[in-house]
């Protein structure tokens, strides 16, 4: 699966996972890379680095739909009205 089967713009908006998803996606793609048998729970080094990306990457989902969004009157909010 690739990030953009995750992440798209349509007719109706933009949409993304949420965290725990995207949590998931890195560990799959990571335990591809390094093997099934990875160890990747909270607890070790790797799962908290995939964490960490997970949760930057999310944050980034988050900040472009509020950019996509600011661009519709029906949705903006705060000083992009």
């Amino acid at each position: 699966m690739a990030i953009s089967d995750l992440i798209y713009v349509d007719q109706s908006g933009f949409h993304y996972p949420d965290y725990p998803t995207v949590l998931t996606y890195l560990q799959s793609e990571y335990r591809t890379i390094y093997g099934a048998d990875t160890y990747l729970e909270a607890d070790s080094q790797d799962g908290q680095w995939i964490s960490i990306l997970a949760l930057s990457m999310f944050d980034c989902m988050q900040v472009a739909s509020a950019v996509k969004n600011s661009f519709s009157p029906l949705k903006a909010q705060s000083d992009a009205l």
